[in-house]
């Protein structure tokens, strides 16, 4: 179990209060790509109330550094674990980045497996999207959609420490200013990424 010490990722998904968007559910895809070995990964939905990791979701949202964030949460033990997986572009708007580890410009990614704990948030293992590329072709005004492949390496030495993702989908309601759950915002500061705060 680790927790991280720094801001990995500056998004601007601390907002506070559960709004809902115009999209409504049954046209919410969401996020889904398979890992090599057939690992499969699934989040949808709008986030609700409740606790950092009470509900799946999956949205996009404008950053602080004039991109754009795609976030999702993928539940795995109801209201105490889940995968976590966000992926950051700049400049904001549709086209093709290419992903790398530093994410300075084009994209950057990271998906955290086991994410759990309530004041002090820790997880089971940390991927980096070392390489890769993301192709958003909608961007706004209530949605994203996109493809992304890549290779994705783990923080730690430990066996079956990289997987490539050839099959990545992104189909997420955009939310254009900071309506997200509060929870969300939580969830994000808990594991190092963005400024949110915990109740």
């Amino acid at each position: 179990m680790k927790t991280p010490m720094v801001l990995l990722l500056s998004t601007a998904m601390g907002a506070a209060g559960c709004e809902s968007t115009s999209a409504p559910p049954d046209s919410n895809p969401g996020i889904s790509f398979t890992a090599e070995g057939g690992t499969r990964y699934a989040a949808s939905g709008i986030p609700q109330g409740g606790g950092p990791l009470s509900s799946e979701f999956a949205v996009a949202q404008p950053d602080s550094v004039g991109g754009f964030s795609v976030v999702s949460l993928e539940v795995t033990q109801s209201g105490s674990k889940g995968n976590l997986f966000v992926l950051q572009a700049r400049p904001r708007g549709t086209g093709t980045f290419q992903c790398t580890e530093d994410g300075h410009t084009g994209c950057h990614g990271r998906y955290i497996v086991g994410v759990h704990g309530g004041t002090t948030a820790t997880y089971d293992r940390w991927f980096t999207l070392v390489q890769g590329v993301l192709t958003i072709t909608q961007l706004g005004p209530d949605r994203v959609r996109g493809t992304f492949t890549g290779t994705f390496e783990a923080n730690d030495d430990q066996p079956g420490g990289s997987f490539d993702v050839q099959d990545g989908e992104i189909d997420v309601p955009y939310v254009d200013n900071e309506v997200t759950s509060g929870a969300v915002g939580c969830l994000l500061s808990l594991v190092g990424i963005g400024q949110g705060s915990c109740p």
